[in-house]
Parts: structure tokens; C-alpha cells; sequence
């Protein structure tokens, strides 16, 4: 009789436990600290995790007739990393969803000190008992309570999903005022300044072969707002200077001549702490020598000889070291890239014009890993699938742990200014277009020389007179 008794009065116990705990529900508890300014979170009432499930997401995309459809897909958003404020109450996504998520009817895992309960924010007269099988719908923010088990107290949690405006995969194309001073320019190359704060600078040049630099006035490449050059001549430098050959190393600034003469001038001198356009001094060396990119330990040139171009590699500028190259020979370097893989090791690509015909090979790429003492290896001959156009002045970029390749009209003819952005996921050996990335058409043949520069997350373009920004969507998104 005694165990009956007990087994009943534990029975009765949990009956007025859960009707005392659903008038708590409806009628609400004093918070779980004190009624003051501070809240203190404690171990009877709190929220510790909050974790997605999978989400159904719609898809827009074209039919082989051009024709727009939709579809949707499940996708899993476990890994998604969510914020818990416990003094303000909130709950939401640091990783955004992706465009198309469907808020409706989310799977939500919730871990707790204390019985959880919820309902819309826009209606708190009807609560729901969490269970780990629930669906929830956050087309409105969710108020989450978690209820103390001793019935001392509450606390609230208002939870909001965050989606993407934007397709993840696709970019941003924003378009900046004209720079009216570079109508008569024949060359250009945006660059680092070379200093700690790697501000941009422009550097450009007329048929006269006169220099010009410019640094950005203002600029604020998140809004699109126009950045306004002010060009003021170059000082010190010869009339066959390249500007394109224009790179930062080691907090200096260097540049080549068309006849082999190297000039290198300090960063700081374009910011405002030396006269401007000065600052430019010969290097004094024995070669001839054509810039064509720097890494953070080496400046890489070719050095001219009478059978052509010897890549080297110097870390003063004044002495230069040939680097074993095999593979085809050029006589023209074009471009090159140091940059590092997300491994750590730094590599640097070369592209050259490795032909003397006009024809559509494709230009001729070697690679090197820094501090190897490996040779260059060469690849991308005529028999490549998957090259780049032979562009009279390519451009490389490393932009998002992946290269980049643009440039302007080719020597075939077939391939126009800006035309095409190619992109390689190893290291220059194949390059593709991504079927995200097209051009804007007030971009596509432009006339007048070409630059672009990786600066914070951006591809800052400049073509002829016109300023690009452009931005791939999910790359330092904005949290």
C-alpha cells in the first residue's frame, strides 16, 4: 500500500508540475535575475546552443531557350555559424543563408538549462512546447522563453534568420566616375603604394611618354562612392619609362625603362611626405632589365640579352640571378604574379609571348615555387585546352585564394578589351570563364589602355576612362 501510495504521489507531483508549468506560459514569469538593468545569465534559465537544420531553397535559373524557371533544392545549414547574446536577448546567423532560402519551416536544435517554449513575436498568445522534431517559421522573428525548472524565472530570446540578397556564386559590378585625364593616356597600371597601408596608386603616361601619378582623394569601395584622382607629373624618371612595369617591394616602388634602366622611388613620397612626383633614382646595374612583378623577398625581371629575355631575380634591384627556364623561349614578357596559396607557399607566374606569328595560340605560362631551387615549370602551349588568350597586355590577380586573368585585344583579332575574365583553380595550369562573371557591355572593347588591383575585397578596374569595382558575392561578406 505504502509503494502505492508513493508511486501516486510521485504521479500527482508531475500532473501539478506540468499544469503550474503551463499557467506559468500563459501568464509569464519575472525574469531570471533580478528586476534591474543587469542580467546575469545563471544555470536554471539559459539558451547554450541553436543550431539550424536543413533549409529548402528556391533556384532561379535559364532554360536552354533562354526561358526563366525555378526549382528547389534542400541545403544543409548545420555548419552555419549562429550568435547567442544572452544580455540582449537575441538569437541570429553570423553566416548568412543563401538567396532563395525558404524561412518557413525550419528544423531548429536547441540545447538549454531549462523547458523551452515558443511563438511569433507577432503573436505571444499561443506558445508550443519545443521538441527537437519541430519545424519553426521565421518569416518573423521567434521569441524563444526558456522557463526555469524550479519555477523561479525566464528568460527570452528573440531569434531572426539572416538570408543573402545576392546569389553567393555571382558578382557585383559597380561603376565609378570617368577619369576624364585619361582620354590621351597610352598606358596605365594601378599599383600599391608599397607602404604598410598599401594605398592605391594610379601611374599612367602619354604619347609624349610624360608620367603621371594619382592616389584616390575619395574613395569608399563598400557604398560605390566615386573616387577622384588628382594626376600630378612624375620627377626623375626618363621619357621611355614603362609604367606598366610598375610594382612595390619592400616598401619602395620600382619601375623599368623601355631601354633596361631600373628607378625606384620610396612609397611615402606619394603620400603626402615628400614634394610631389619626386623621389625617383636610377639603380645603378650592370644589366638590362625589364620588370615584370615582385614577391615579398624578390624583384623578378628579364634580363635583356641579344638572343632576347633571361627571367632573374633580384632581391636589391642591383644585382640580378638568371633562373633556370625550360621549356619554349619568348621574346616579349608581359605580366607576371607573386602570391601566396593557401598552403603558405609562395609562387610566382610569369606569362609571355612565346610566337612570332599572329595567330590564336595562347600565351605561354611558366610557374615558379619560391625557395625551392626548382626550375620554372612551363606549360600552356598550342596544344593547350584550356588557356588564355594571346592578349598584348595581360593582367594577373590573386583574388579570393584563386588567380585572375583579363586583359585587352589580343593579336588574333577574336578576342576584344574586357571581353572575357578568365579564372584558374591551379595555379595558371587551366583557365575557364565562370559562367557567374560577364562583363558589363559598356566594358567589352574598350578602347584605351587597361589596369586592375585587388584592393581589401575588390577588383578595382580601370579601362581607358571608366572605373569598375567589382566583387564577388560571397567573399568577405559583411556580417
Amino acid at each position: 500500500m505504502q509503494s502505492f501510495l508513493s508511486r501516486t504521489c510521485q504521479k500527482m507531483k508531475k500532473l501539478i508540475y506540468t499544469l503550474a508549468f503551463f499557467v506559468a506560459v500563459s501568464l509569464g514569469f519575472t525574469a531570471c535575475s533580478n528586476d534591474d538593468d543587469s542580467v546575469e545569465t545563471t544555470s536554471l534559465c539559459y539558451i547554450s546552443s541553436f543550431k539550424l537544420g536543413s533549409v529548402k531553397r528556391t533556384i532561379h535559373t535559364l532554360s536552354s531557350k533562354g526561358v526563366d524557371s525555378t526549382y528547389t533544392t534542400t541545403i544543409s545549414a548545420s555548419t552555419l555559424r549562429m550568435a547567442i547574446d544572452h544580455r540582449a536577448g537575441t538569437i541570429t546567423n553570423v553566416d548568412l543563408l543563401l538567396q532563395g532560402s525558404k524561412l518557413e519551416k525550419v528544423p531548429v536544435t536547441v540545447a538549454a538549462q531549462g523547458t523551452v517554449v515558443y511563438a511569433s513575436v507577432a503573436d505571444t498568445s499561443a506558445w508550443t512546447v519545443y521538441s527537437s522534431k519541430d519545424t519553426v517559421d521565421f518569416t518573423q522573428p521567434v521569441l524563444f522563453r526558456v522557463l526555469a525548472n524550479d519555477g523561479s524565472g525566464h528568460r527570452d530570446y528573440t531569434a531572426s534568420l539572416r538570408v543573402r540578397e545576392n546569389d553567393a556564386d555571382g558578382y557585383t559590378w559597380t561603376q565609378l566616375d570617368d577619369i576624364s585625364e585619361m582620354a590621351d593616356m597610352t598606358a596605365v597600371r594601378l599599383t600599391n603604394s608599397g607602404t604598410s597601408s598599401s594605398q592605391p596608386l594610379l601611374f599612367t603616361s602619354d604619347a609624349d611618354g610624360q608620367c603621371y601619378y594619382g592616389t584616390p582623394i575619395f574613395f569608399k569601395e563598400r557604398t560605390g562612392t566615386p573616387a577622384f584622382w588628382q594626376l600630378t607629373p612624375c620627377e626623375g624618371l626618363d621619357a621611355d619609362c614603362d609604367v606598366t612595369t610598375t610594382v612595390s617591394y619592400l616598401n619602395r616602388l620600382w619601375m623599368s625603362s623601355a631601354s633596361g634602366k631600373l628607378f625606384v622611388a620610396n612609397g611615402s613620397s606619394f603620400c603626402g611626405n615628400s614634394p610631389a612626383g619626386s623621389g625617383w633614382q636610377e639603380v645603378v646595374q650592370s644589366q638590362k632589365v625589364r620588370l615584370v612583378t615582385a614577391s615579398t623577398t624578390a624583384l623578378y625581371g628579364a634580363i635583356l640579352t641579344d638572343d632576347g629575355y633571361v627571367m632573374a631575380c633580384s632581391t636589391d634591384g642591383s644585382s640580378w640571378t638568371p633562373t633556370a627556364m625550360d621549356g619554349t623561349g619568348f621574346n616579349t614578357p608581359l605580366a607576371g604574379l607573386a602570391y601566396t596559396q593557401t598552403n603558405g607557399n609562395s609562387r610566382v607566374l610569369i606569362l609571355a609571348d612565346a610566337y612570332d606569328d599572329a595567330s590564336d595560340a595562347p600565351l605561354f605560362a611558366w610557374s615558379l615555387l619560391e625557395g625551392s631551387n626548382e626550375a620554372w615549370i612551363p606549360f600552356n602551349d598550342k596544344n593547350t585546352l584550356f588557356a588564355l588568350p594571346r592578349w598584348q597586355h595581360p593582367l594577373l590577380l590573386s583574388y579570393n585564394n584563386w588567380l585572375m586573368a583579363l586583359g585587352d585585344n589580343d593579336l588574333s583579332g577574336k578576342n576584344k578589351a574586357l571581353n572575357k575574365i578568365f579564372i584558374s583553380h591551379d595555379n595558371g595550369l587551366n583557365w575557364k570563364e565562370d559562367s557567374y562573371l560577364s562583363t558589363p557591355l559598356a566594358l567589352r572593347g574598350t578602347n584605351g589602355p587597361v589596369t586592375a588591383l585587388v584592393y581589401d575585397k575588390y577588383v578595382w578596374i580601370i579601362a581607358g576612362s571608366q572605373q569598375w569595382l567589382l566583387r564577388y558575392n560571397n567573399y568577405g561578406e559583411e556580417q
